[in-house]
C-alpha cells in the first residue's frame, strides 16, 4: 500500500509466538526423607522453524537446585534439552508443603513452574522397663510381665526401621530370634511392642543398665534402661539359731536338695572378705558363690544350683583370707 507521498506501508505485522513445549506443567515431589536427595526432570522441545534462544533457567529460593542446563543457550528446530531438578529437605514439613517457582525465559516469553514437596522423619521414642525384684536364678521376660511387651514409638513422619539392640549384659539377655523378628518397621504415629527381653539376676543386687534400640530415626539411636532387683529366699528366723552354733559356721539348707535353690547360712567372727565355693570330691574347683566383704556375725544367702547335676560336693568357706571349713553337700535329682 502506497502513501500520498508514494512511500511503501504497512498495515499488518504478524507476530510468530515461540513453540517451546515442556512434558510437565509443574513438578511434586511429595515426601521425602530428610537429608536424602530425590531427583525428577523437565524436558522441554522446540517446534518452532527457527532455532530458540534460552536466555535463562532459575529459580528463586534454595531448597531446590538445577543441573544439566547452563544458559543462554540455542535450541535448534526440533530439538529437545531434559535438565534435573533436585530437593533435598533440612527439616521435617508436616502439614506444610516447601514450594518455589522455576522460570524459564526466551527472548520474547518468559515459562513458569511451580515445584513442591515435604521433608519426612522417623523419630524414635522407647519406653524404659523395671523387671523389679526376682528371685536369684530364675528367669522373667517381658512378656511375662507385659501382653504388649518393650513399647517403641515412631513419633515422626517416615516409615522407621528398627535394626537391632545393643548393650545388653548380664543379667539381661536379648533371646533370639526375637518378637517380631529384628529387623522390624513402625509406620509413621504408631508403635510396636519388643518382646524377648529377659532378666535372671544372680545376686541380691539392684541392676541397671542401659540399652540402645538401633534405627534409621533421623536423630539416631534411642537409650531404655533396664531395671531388676534380685532377691533371695531367707531361711525362717526362727531355726537360723539352730543351725548356727559357733562363731565361725557354715549350713546348707536343704542339705541334700533336690531343689534348684539352696540357702547359705554363715558365721564369722570379724569383719572381711569373705569367700565360699564350690568343689567336687576331687577337689576340682566348680563355681565360685560368694566373693565380697562380710559383716562379722551371722548372714545368708540364697544360692542358684539348678545347673550343676547330681552329686556328692564340698563347699568351701575362707574367711580374712586363712580361716577355711567345707561342708559337704549333696544334689539329687
Amino acid at each position: 500500500m502506497l502513501d500520498r507521498a508514494g512511500n511503501l506501508a504497512y498495515d499488518t505485522v504478524r507476530y510468530e509466538p515461540t513453540n517451546l513445549t515442556f512434558d510437565k506443567n509443574s513438578l511434586s515431589f511429595g515426601k521425602v526423607r530428610v537429608t536424602k536427595n530425590s531427583t525428577l526432570k523437565i524436558n522441554m522441545k522446540n517446534f518452532n522453524f527457527d532455532s530458540l534462544l534460552i536466555t535463562k533457567v532459575y529459580k528463586k529460593g534454595t531448597l531446590f537446585t538445577l543441573s544439566g542446563v547452563q544458559t543462554p543457550f540455542k535450541l535448534a528446530p526440533n530439538q529437545d534439552l531434559t535438565f534435573n531438578v533436585t530437593y533435598t529437605p533440612t527439616r521435617q514439613s508436616v502439614g506444610k508443603t516447601e514450594t518455589d517457582t522455576i522460570f524459564v525465559e526466551t527472548t520474547c516469553v518468559q515459562y513458569k513452574f511451580l515445584i513442591s514437596g515435604s521433608g519426612i522423619i522417623p523419630v524414635v521414642a522407647v519406653q524404659d522397663w523395671n523387671f523389679k525384684s526376682l528371685l536369684i536364678g530364675t528367669k522373667k521376660c517381658i512378656e511375662d510381665m507385659s501382653v504388649e511387651g518393650l513399647k517403641i514409638d515412631n513419633t515422626g513422619s517416615d516409615v522407621m526401621t528398627v535394626l537391632g539392640v545393643s548393650g545388653i549384659k548380664s543379667p539381661f539377655i536379648l533371646e533370639h530370634p526375637t518378637v517380631p523378628p529384628i529387623p522390624f518397621t513402625i509406620k509413621p504415629g504408631e508403635s510396636e511392642y519388643l518382646k524377648s527381653i529377659c532378666f535372671i539376676p544372680s545376686d541380691t543386687i539392684d541392676y541397671s543398665i542401659d540399652i540402645n534400640i538401633i534405627t534409621d530415626a533421623y536423630e539416631g539411636d534411642s537409650i531404655c534402661n533396664l531395671k531388676g532387683k534380685g532377691t533371695s529366699k531367707p531361711v525362717d528366723p526362727g531355726s537360723v539359731e539352730d543351725l548356727i552354733t559357733k562363731p565361725f559356721d557354715l549350713k546348707i539348707v536343704p542339705n541334700p536338695s533336690a531343689e534348684d535353690y539352696v540357702n547359705l547360712v554363715y558365721s564369722t567372727e570379724n569383719d572381711g572378705r569373705l569367700k565360699i565355693e564350690l568343689y567336687d570330691l576331687q577337689g576340682q574347683l566348680i563355681r565360685e558363690l560368694i566373693n565380697e566383704f562380710s559383716p562379722s556375725g551371722m548372714n545368708q544367702r540364697f544360692i542358684y544350683i539348678g545347673e550343676f547335676p547330681q552329686g556328692v560336693y564340698n563347699i568351701k568357706m575362707t574367711s580374712g583370707g586363712f580361716r577355711t571349713l567345707s561342708e559337704k553337700f549333696v544334689i539329687v535329682r
